[in-house]
């Protein structure tokens, strides 16, 4: 089975595989899937933080092995994306995202993760 992680700010997640079809969640920045079910053009995903299904769209996604998905579930992992100019996002495991707060530095334009409740 396939393993992918959103790097993207925010990915809709549809009801079907379709551009028209409803979008019933997104997933966010960071956050890591399994692939349960494919299209010529669509995949159908389950989230691993909350379980929940939809389809993605082909070209947004971006695999990674079973090693890291495995260790992503169990925290510890940060994920790092290119940011405007020379800089670099980086978020801890998606599993800190829902609870975290992040502040922008306006000068550098970087965040930093100011709290997060782990449950």
């Amino acid at each position: 089975m396939k393993q992918g992680i959103g790097l993207l700010s925010i990915i809709p997640l549809r009801r079907d595989p379709s551009e028209q079809s409803e979008m019933v969640s997104q997933l966010l920045f960071g956050e890591a899937y399994e692939i349960t079910e494919e299209t010529s053009a669509w995949y159908k995903i389950l989230t691993q933080f909350d379980q929940y299904a939809g389809w993605i769209d082909k070209k947004m996604f971006s695999p990674v092995s079973g090693e890291y998905y495995e260790k992503l579930e169990l925290g510890g992992y940060t994920v790092s994306a290119p940011w405007p100019g020379s800089q670099r996002l980086t978020i801890p495991c998606f599993t800190l995202q829902p609870a975290a707060r992040w502040k922008r530095n306006r000068k550098t334009g970087s965040l930093t993760l100011t709290t997060f409740h782990s449950g």
